[in-house]
């Protein structure tokens, strides 16, 4: 289960190839940076890189930086327990940039399960969650709780995080932030269709 081996697997091996020389490359170029432009220089152009490539991300992948929708969340209940041999339930409520408000109610097997199935059920997405994972980012009564999920649909996986002092909601985020991806890069390829 927490074996190297399948820590190395992967279902794209030429992809992590590429990645894999790509790294490579990029540690001969930091030398030869170092070697060529000193360390102070070298070490500004490497530290700013993150800023590069978030200003870059929009014109080149079209990627909408800081965005939150078009979904968000309204409200969200979840009930989970033993009693009776019920199933946890979430009802969620989100609303889209557009002006319309939803709502669903989702049973799972889980807590988590049914709030995910609720915001798929109302984005009309669906999706297969592959990781979700929730640590602390900060300590005290007002801890912050981030989430991460990693989801797949038919043709790709998308990864999102969500963060908020509530750990539910935070995973709620997380998922929504996958979802209101999703939408966005329809959106944009709509419109570029339209252009041709």
């Amino acid at each position: 289960a927490g074996s190297i081996r399948a820590a190395a697997a992967t279902q794209q091996p030429v992809l992590q190839t590429v990645r894999g020389f790509l790294l490579a490359a990029e540690i001969c170029v930091m030398i030869t940076a170092f070697t060529l432009l000193g360390l102070v220089e070298s070490h500004v152009i490497f530290t700013a890189y993150p800023l590069l490539v978030a200003a870059l991300s929009g014109p080149i992948l079209g990627e909408a930086v800081g965005v939150q929708g078009p979904w968000t969340v309204d409200s969200l209940y979840v009930s989970a327990g033993s009693d009776d041999n019920r199933e946890p339930e979430a009802i969620v409520r989100l609303s889209h940039e557009e002006g319309r408000t939803e709502t669903h109610v989702s049973r799972a097997k889980g807590p988590m399960n049914a709030v995910f199935a609720a915001i798929s059920e109302i984005a009309k997405i669906p999706m297969e969650l592959e990781h979700y994972g929730v640590t602390s980012v900060s300590g005290g009564k007002d801890a912050m709780a981030e989430a991460t999920v990693r989801v797949a649909t038919e043709f790709e996986t998308y990864q999102g995080r969500g963060t908020d002092t509530d750990t539910v909601l935070a995973s709620a985020l997380a998922y929504l932030d996958v979802i209101n991806r999703i939408e966005r890069r329809q959106v944009r390829e709509r419109a570029i269709a339209a252009q041709h």
